[in-house]
């Protein structure tokens, strides 16, 4: 698992000033992610020296509280699925910007760092990929409206439950148990 946390310098906001980044600087990922507060994690082994890797589902994790963040994330490894991690919706817009169209579950807290709600996110998310699997998670009572299709969890849920729905969203956009991607019918 690799964790990359550059020496990025900070604006008033608290989020990484990306502008003073030098093109090579080390906190630069393959999608340009971690520049922006954002963590990557590689999980496949191999896919250097030429070889290939397998087909992974990937997940967008949006939540503040950095041990509830940590937890999802490693159910989610568990499974086989790799995972960006956000604390704020204002990164996982730049993520959904990006990479929107590779991820197949989103995950967020309704109370997020930063201005945007993990609702208007969710809306946003659905603009990026109408396909993709959205949960929504708050120890409070929901009163703002979900995007079609987006389900919204209650705190606290089953960890059993993340995992499901994380293998039911990969099922669904065609990638199979073993990384491979599956014909679609």
């Amino acid at each position: 698992m690799q964790v990359l946390k550059g020496d990025v310098e900070k604006e008033a906001s608290g989020f990484p000033d990306f502008r003073k980044l030098e093109p090579n600087h080390k906190a630069l990922s393959a999608l340009n992610l971690d520049h922006f507060g954002l963590n990557r994690r590689e999980l496949s082994k191999g896919g250097f020296m030429g070889q290939s890797k397998p087909l992974r589902a990937t997940a967008l994790i949006v939540e503040d509280d950095p041990m509830q963040r940590e937890m999802l994330c490693l159910l989610l490894e568990e499974s086989e699925v790799d995972v960006i991690e956000c604390e704020s919706a204002e990164a996982a817009k730049l993520v959904l910007e990006r990479a929107g169209g590779s991820l197949v579950l989103m995950m967020t807290d309704v109370q997020l760092a930063g201005h945007m709600s993990g609702v208007e996110l969710a809306h946003i998310a659905r603009k990026y990929n109408p396909d993709m699997g959205l949960i929504v998670t708050s120890g409070r009572p929901l009163r703002e409206e979900l995007p079609d299709g987006a389900k919204f969890w209650e705190k606290p849920w089953a960890p059993l439950d993340v995992i499901r729905e994380a293998e039911r969203a990969a099922y669904a956009r065609g990638i199979d148990d073993g990384g491979e991607a599956r014909p679609r019918s």
